[in-house]
């Protein structure tokens, strides 16, 4: 994307077939809200529902909502309304601090990190959990874990997914 103004940018893209065919068809189930069909007009509310269904997900919006947790959240599983309160305090960055006294401040591939490690007892609550980016949450683990376990971790989850 190339700014041309302070309200517009032009945008080069090449696409494949593919794209093309869930393009029309994105424009077509579109029609009602954009009735002229417009590329800027279709793809931006694309990404809107888009980005809209992830803060839904995100903040644990759910068709049947269940039972409150338990005061004291136990196991791997982090409860909605802990994932919740920490992206709303967090504001979807990565918070962690550099040597420098710098924030990261990175909202790309946010995830949730234990500040006490779980696998050391470190409770699923949100004065525990804070969020990081994929990288500074590695170097967490890497710190409270040791490189090698952490390595072999992934490669674990790598041959999981390709099962």
């Amino acid at each position: 994307m190339e700014p041309i103004s302070a309200e517009l940018h032009a945008l080069h893209v090449t696409v494949s077939r593919e794209f093309v065919t869930d393009f029309k068809a994105a424009r077509a189930a579109l029609s009602h809200v954009i009735p002229d069909g417009s590329f800027e007009k279709v793809l931006h509310e694309c990404l809107r529902r888009t980005l809209r269904d992830i803060a839904r997900r995100r903040e644990g919006a759910a068709l049947r909502p269940r039972e409150a947790p338990a005061a004291e959240p136990t196991g791997r599983h982090i409860p909605r309304t802990v994932l919740r309160e920490v992206f709303t305090r967090d504001e979807g960055r990565c918070t962690y601090v550099g040597p420098t006294g710098v924030v990261c401040g990175s909202t790309y591939q946010v995830q949730v990190h234990h500040i006490h490690a779980h696998g050391m007892g470190g409770a699923s609550t949100a004065s525990n959990c804070a969020l990081r980016c994929a990288a500074h949450n590695r170097h967490h683990a890497e710190q409270d874990y040791g490189r090698e376990h952490v390595q072999q971790a992934i490669a674990r989850g790598r041959q999981l997914s390709l099962v």
